[in-house]
């Protein structure tokens, strides 16, 4: 195959030497050869403007060189405006704000996979997490330390549906409000021979105890309530003088039947008149024992839920406190019989100091504070509280 194969013969007059290949490259370019060829070199002349061609590569057989690129035409040289135009820098649109958190997600703002969050020490989410729960292990531990060493600790076990049997504790005597005395008496009742129950039994770990005798002794003293004040007190020196001498008659006169007789004496006795309180104020002054419902459940509501979570033993009082305070403000602007606007504060500082040291005081019946004794833990708050608003009601 050659030129005249492809159509590119040239014509006969040769090739155009003016405005042709000379016009453009200063020279006369070497035409092909007769049978098709290249020339034999492709170098422009050294004056040229432009790059010299290069020679067609030898391994080309067919008779024609390599295509070459064509070089577009750069145009006039721009104006000056169109140069500063060109000359501005660019400036790349804004991207929006990604944190460590979002940029491991293939959707910004969609929620973390397990996979997308990884488990690796580097990923930022796992390292908040596992600061978190550090943080967490420590608090847990600093309260574990201070409820095993310290005497007259209060715990705040959230173990079991704690806060669904303090609800339905407080509905059942609320409720006794519109029912009658009998729901609270039986309500209380139950409560007291439950917590004398279970004192008995912590103390059987530690001590001569006796948890059956100190649970009819709890239910006796907490029935009695329904005799009101007199009765009430009648029936709580009975009971004193009736385990002690049982005490002593099972035991002996010894150290021995005396630190039996104190063991079956606190850990039902307490228990018993806070319950037996509760049921005279409701059958004799139902407004007070409104008024110690509503103190005293606002203080355990907010110690429970705060304090179960603190470090230290007095963000729980203190959040109870503020709770408890909100009840007053309410309890002073419509204050129930037998209290007045005047009255009321006094009332409520008296269930405050009551609320407060009453957990402090179950810590001290029992053995040892953070001892298993819900029951006993369920009316505490309840032991200094009660026995004051019916005596000075």
């Amino acid at each position: 195959m050659n030129l005249r194969d492809l159509g590119l013969e040239p014509p006969e007059d040769g090739w155009p030497d003016d405005d042709g290949w000379s016009a453009a490259f200063g020279a006369a370019a070497d035409p092909p050869a007769e049978d098709g060829t290249a020339p034999p070199t492709g170098e422009l002349d050294a004056a040229a403007p432009t790059i010299a061609t290069p020679a067609a590569s030898p391994d080309e057989s067919w008779g024609f060189t390599s295509a070459q690129p064509t070089v577009p035409d750069a145009g006039p040289p721009p104006t000056e405006a169109a140069a500063a135009v060109r000359s501005e820098p660019v400036t790349p649109d804004p991207v929006p704000f990604v944190d460590d958190a979002m940029a491991t997600s293939a959707v910004v703002g969609a929620p973390l996979s397990d996979t997308e969050a990884g488990d690796g020490p580097a990923n930022p989410l796992q390292r908040v997490r596992d600061a978190r729960r550090r943080a967490g292990e420590d608090r847990y531990r600093k309260r574990q330390r201070r409820w095993e060493t310290q005497r007259y600790a209060v715990p705040y076990d959230v173990a079991g549906p704690k806060v669904t049997l303090g609800v339905v504790w407080f509905v059942l005597l609320a409720a006794s409000l519109r029912y009658g005395a009998w729901l609270a008496l039986v309500t209380l009742v139950v409560t007291a021979a439950v917590a004398g129950l279970q004192t008995g039994f912590a103390w059987s770990r530690h001590a001569l105890s006796d948890r059956r005798m100190t649970a009819a002794a709890a239910v006796v003293v907490a029935a009695a309530g329904f005799g009101q004040r007199f009765g009430l007190g009648l029936v709580v020196i009975v009971a004193t003088l009736a385990l002690t001498a049982y005490a002593l008659a099972t035991v002996g006169t010894d150290a021995r039947g005396t630190s039996f007789a104190e063991t079956l004496v606190r850990s039902s006795l307490p228990a018993g008149l806070a319950a037996g309180s509760l049921v005279a104020l409701r059958i004799d002054e139902p407004g007070a024992f409104l008024v110690v419902l509503l103190l005293v459940s606002a203080y355990e509501m907010g110690d429970f839920l705060i304090g179960s979570g603190a470090p230290n033993a007095i963000e729980g009082p203190i959040a109870g406190l503020v709770a408890q305070a909100v009840v007053t403000y309410a309890l002073i602007t419509f204050p129930p019989d037998p209290f007045t606007s005047t009255t009321m504060p006094a009332f409520a500082l008296l269930a405050a100091i009551g609320a407060v040291l009453g957990p402090v005081a179950a810590s001290a019946i029992l053995p040892r504070g953070n001892a298993w004794a819900p029951g006993l833990r369920r009316l505490d708050s309840h032991l200094l509280t009660a026995p004051l608003f019916l005596l000075l009601t």
